[in-house]
């Protein structure tokens, strides 16, 4: 036996947090404590002779039966995570927007899913949902800006894949990436009816730094996509937001606890906050200390005020894939038919993988694959032989693509400006009040 080379160990508060990033098991003890644990782990110190002990510890991957054993263990989980029963489809209606910002990376071509299309749609979701394989159908919506046609595409093919579901006892998952800008009232008692009940809606910065990235054609947008957030929780009491905040080094210095104020506090736990570094600002030099501070003052603030606040959206406990197109059973189907991997790349011809035939089926272009999907994406030297990858996960599909073509792994984990140890107090924080909870449950 020997010590997991994913053990991890943190201060907190006078106390160590231990996690193995395997398992995801977590626990804090003394100082004095950690010293036993590390001799027992690491120098074979017998002063620790407890079977119970060595077996909790080989359960929960403190200690294994050797390296080898853990970096195999991974690859069955990824075997596992990208194999599963759940069938994830994101479409997008359209590439149109009504907003021009600054750093999207989408060209915005006029035009939407036409009949045509719409019927070969419906085509691929009876296929799917007959071949009996799927528990769980996750319908998504993307573009462009998704709702500039709810009612000529969101809305029908969603009762569609709702009803079919229905019919062969698949549950149903919907969800959308949206401004928010065109949301009202109404539209939400559609929401109700195609059960759209997860949101992911978009910040920049305070009132005036939003409104001068994200305005349609001039006309502000802050207040009123706040207003219709808070319209969903209040109408849509069973959804959630994903309320993600696109930051630069200039925009992370503000008190997001303060602009987020007006949102009510009965609303706030169904929000999560999400903070995402627009990928042009970057450094290519590593983090950004500044932003750093600003981000944990921030997201600690956030917490203080109600909200929650994602914390696992760059690290994570490994479960098998990184991102939801790194899975088996997956697709993006753009607008005019042609079929894509990646939602955070341009929809240009040279990026689509496939397209939709009259059938339904889906016939993806073998040679622009580069046959990347028969090994994890984490078998390379590099993840292979780095401490963080249960934590990391490794490169997702884009960026094995991107090695492949440019022979060189890039590892996105080194410019980010949260870090392993800020993860690992907040992953023992959720899993505390995770248990607290239950035990109040018991009782």
């Amino acid at each position: 036996m020997e010590a997991s080379k994913f053990n991890y160990f943190t201060d907190y508060n006078g106390r160590i947090i231990c996690l193995n990033g395997i398992s995801g098991k977590t626990f804090s003890i003394s100082k004095e404590e950690l010293s036993l644990l590390n001799g027992f782990l690491y120098e074979n110190n017998k002063q620790i002779d407890n079977p119970s002990f060595t077996n909790w510890l080989l359960e929960n991957r403190f200690l294994v039966n050797s390296h080898s054993e853990e970096l195999d263990y991974m690859r069955e989980l990824n075997k596992v995570g990208r194999e599963n029963e759940k069938y994830n489809l994101i479409i997008n209606p359209t590439q149109e927007c009504n907003f021009k910002c600054w750093y999207c990376y989408e060209k915005h071509e006029p035009g939407y899913m036409n009949a045509d299309v719409l019927k070969k749609v419906k085509s691929h979701i009876d296929l799917k949902i007959k071949e009996k394989f799927f528990q769980y159908f996750n319908l998504s919506w993307f573009g462009g800006e998704p709702l500039l046609y709810f009612k000529k595409v969101v809305y029908p093919l969603s009762i569609y894949a709702k009803e079919k579901c229905a019919l062969e006892n698949v549950a149903f998952d919907n969800s959308i990436t949206t401004n928010g800008f065109l949301i009202n009232k109404r539209m939400i008692a559609g929401f109700d009816e195609i059960d759209l009940r997860h949101f992911q809606i978009t910040l920049d910065g305070d009132e005036s730094t939003h409104n001068q990235i994200r305005n349609q054609k001039g006309n502000p947008s802050f207040d009123r996509i706040i207003q219709n957030c808070i319209d969903i929780c209040t109408l849509l009491p069973n959804s959630t937001i994903m309320l993600r905040i696109n930051y630069t080094n200039e925009s992370i210095k503000t008190q997001f606890h303060k602009v987020l104020d007006i949102i009510p506090f009965e609303c706030r736990k169904q929000i999560v906050v999400q903070f995402q570094r627009v990928w042009q600002t970057f450094s290519p030099n590593g983090q950004n200390e500044d932003a750093k501070k600003y981000l944990k003052e921030n997201e600690d603030d956030l917490r203080e005020s109600g909200f929650e606040v994602s914390y696992n959206h760059n690290y994570a406990i490994f479960k098998g894939y990184v991102c939801y197109a790194d899975r088996k059973h997956y697709a993006n189907i753009n607008y005019d038919g042609t079929v894509f991997r990646c939602t955070a790349r341009d929809y240009s011809p040279q990026n689509s993988f496939g397209y939709i035939d009259e059938s339904g089926e889906i016939i993806w272009d073998e040679n622009k694959l580069h046959n990347i999907d028969s090994k994890p994406y984490f078998d390379n030297r590099e993840c292979l032989e780095c401490k963080y990858l249960p934590l990391c996960g490794g490169p997702c599909f884009q960026k094995t693509l991107s090695a492949v073509n440019n022979s060189e792994i890039f590892c996105v984990k080194k410019i980010l400006d949260t870090d392993v140890n800020t993860f690992i107090i907040q992953h023992y924080l959720k899993v505390k009040e995770y248990n607290q909870t239950k035990k109040l449950e018991i009782t």
